[in-house]
């Protein structure tokens, strides 16, 4: 099945229930993402949003931000079939270079600035 497929045959509804989450009669539920006591997050047809924290989206985007994955792997999950132009191994590499990359420039910066607090005191 294709993305669209999935979006058109599951209703966001349907995929947090597959997490344990039901929302009341206004359709809010506690969101999965910060911490709090009320129900702050919205849940439409097609989507949600979070009036606390500012989290929106599909149903691919709860299932990456709730599993931690990629949306290749929410796509997955959903029962859809990835047909990419890419090898896994190619997308993978590439994604590990990335988030290498990112975790670099991390803690450059909280080396700079580690370094910036000691040379004022």
């Amino acid at each position: 099945m294709t993305a669209e497929q999935i979006k058109a045959s599951t209703d966001m509804k349907t995929v947090i229930g597959m997490y344990g989450y039901e929302p009341n009669r206004a359709g809010f539920i506690c969101c999965p993402f910060h911490g709090e006591k009320t129900a702050s997050m919205k849940i439409y047809k097609d989507s949600f949003n979070c009036f606390g924290c500012g989290v929106n989206g599909d149903i691919f985007t709860f299932v990456e931000l709730i599993e931690n994955c990629s949306f290749k792997e929410a796509h997955k999950r959903l029962g859809g079939t990835y047909e990419g132009k890419m090898k896994d191994s190619t997308l993978g590499r590439i994604t590990h270079l990335k988030r290498a990359k990112r975790t670099e420039i991390k803690f450059q910066t909280i080396d700079r600035y580690y370094k910036n607090r000691v040379v004022r005191y």
